[in-house]
């Protein structure tokens, strides 16, 4: 089964909104808050940023089991949520997810927590494992909160990124992009 073609990826302002709606759930529990956003932030981005898709992944029955909600920018696919529904963790699905992604967009980069305790290691040895680069490289994430929530974050990429072209990217995309959108 295929769970990411883009021949389904949403394109108008109201399948954007549906899709993020119907994976709203599996999104406010696969991240802590730190890393979450109000729906108000989600609902004005699907209105402003042609860029932003939230894709929602389906079963074989067609109900939501997942999400990937990310940009595509100037060559490259920022994954800015990637999240399987509990009930398809540890089936192999996220790898296949992933495998489909990055064959549609092979150029991308996403953020992980730095890797300090056994969940974050594990959270970089699925993408490693499953052929994504883990960069030597971390920065101070404000989160997408109006009173910050100061965590850590690292890139992780489809093609290895040395520290100069980590910064670029988070100067040049993560800062004016993603994170101006707080809720």
């Amino acid at each position: 089964m295929s769970y990411f073609s883009l021949e389904n990826v949403p394109h108008t302002i109201e399948e954007k909104m549906a899709q993020l709606r119907e994976t709203w759930d599996i999104y406010m529990y696969s991240f802590p808050e730190h890393e979450r956003r109000a729906i108000e932030a989600y609902e004005t981005m699907c209105r402003v940023e042609p860029s932003f898709t939230p894709y929602t992944i389906r079963d074989a029955s067609g109900a939501a089991m997942g999400l990937v909600w990310y940009w595509v920018m100037d060559g490259f696919a920022y994954l800015e949520h990637f999240a399987v529904a509990k009930t398809h963790r540890n089936a192999g699905v996220g790898a296949q997810i992933l495998a489909e992604f990055l064959k549609s967009y092979p150029n991308v980069v996403l953020e992980v927590e730095e890797p300090v305790d056994d969940i974050t290691r594990r959270r970089v040895a699925f993408y490693c494992r499953n052929g994504m680069t883990f960069n030597d490289f971390s920065y101070t994430n404000p989160g997408y909160w109006k009173t910050p929530m100061y965590h850590t974050l690292c890139l992780v990429s489809s093609q290895p990124m040395d520290s100069a072209r980590c910064q670029k990217f988070v100067e040049d995309f993560i800062y004016p992009k993603p994170l101006s959108y707080v809720g």
